[in-house]
């Protein structure tokens, strides 16, 4: 009977992993945030930096960060957000981004208001994201 329910399973599971492509079950380094590291706690103001190996601003393209926030899906393109909904997305050519302030997250438990994170992902020259590359971190802000 478990066998039965394996192989149902199975067959169920294939075809939704048929469309994941090339990038199912790979993790990728090619966009790696230094500072701040993973879990720190920074002051403000901060600077955000970070890496990206085989790909060089402007000449490649643009980087997008996105700050508490999901980024593009793999393929949009950064104009499909309507500038009203630009809301911690920054788009940039250099390798860092310098924020003055991040304010505490609305609607979040108190002691998780001062936790943010950023993700940065690579766009082509025309502001369509580049795969699924991106780096991520997520730190704590003290005041």
């Amino acid at each position: 009977m478990q066998r039965v329910r394996a192989s149902i399973a199975l067959l169920l599971l294939v075809p939704l992993l048929a469309g994941c492509g090339p990038y199912l079950f790979r993790q990728s380094d090619r966009v790696q945030i230094l500072t701040p590291q993973n879990f720190a706690t920074v002051h403000q103001p901060l600077t955000i930096r970070w890496q990206a190996a085989d790909f060089s601003a402007p000449h490649d393209g643009r980087f997008a960060v996105f700050v508490d926030r999901d980024p593009m899906s793999a393929g949009s393109n950064i104009a499909d957000y309507a500038p009203q909904d630009r809301r911690g997305i920054y788009v940039v050519e250099a390798t860092s981004l310098h924020l003055n302030l991040l304010t505490p997250l609305a609607g979040v438990d108190p002691a998780e208001q001062n936790h943010h994170d950023v993700t940065v992902v690579m766009l082509d020259r025309g502001g369509a994201r580049i795969g699924e590359y991106a780096g991520f971190a997520e730190f704590t802000v003290v005041q």
